[in-house]
């Protein structure tokens, strides 16, 4: 069936357009008189009894007791000067990167740091134009781009 356009006859389109919207609206109407609601009478429900085994076991696998953990020995206090630190290049487009120590790094992002007590991450806090503001267990370091 071909729908036929009269560009000619408005009239027309008009009408067609009235005998559809008047069409949906009794449809609409019709099923809003007769609501045959889909709820179920009674609702299932799931109770999960303690202990648990995970579905995700192996078959007669059962866990072997944990340990606690132990407490974590507080790091001695460092301090990082910013001469260990090179920064080359700082972009502000976004996001905003910084090359330091010849790596790439971006706000938030951690730096692995060698120090005599053993590795150290600094955070990148902000990059900014001309420097870039890092942070070790609470101090900020500030460290210049060098030109």
């Amino acid at each position: 069936m071909q729908l036929k356009i009269y560009r000619n006859h408005p009239e027309l389109n008009l009408c067609s357009l009235v005998a559809v919207l008047v069409a949906a609206l009794s449809l609409a109407l019709h099923l809003a008189a007769n609501d045959n609601s889909t709820e179920a009478e009674r609702r299932s429900s799931f109770q999960i009894k303690d202990p648990v085994r995970n579905p995700f076991w192996p078959l007669g696998w059962t866990p072997s007791a944990v340990a606690a953990p132990a407490a974590p020995t507080p790091a001695p206090t460092q301090t990082i000067s910013p001469e260990s630190f090179n920064v080359s290049l700082i972009s502000l487009g976004p996001p905003h990167i910084a090359v330091i120590n010849g790596k790439d790094y971006s706000e938030n992002s951690k730096i692995p740091v060698s120090t005599a007590g053993g590795v150290v991450e600094v955070r990148v806090m902000a990059i900014r134009d001309g420097f870039v503001l890092l942070e070790h267990n609470g101090q900020p370091i500030h460290v210049k781009l060098r030109r």
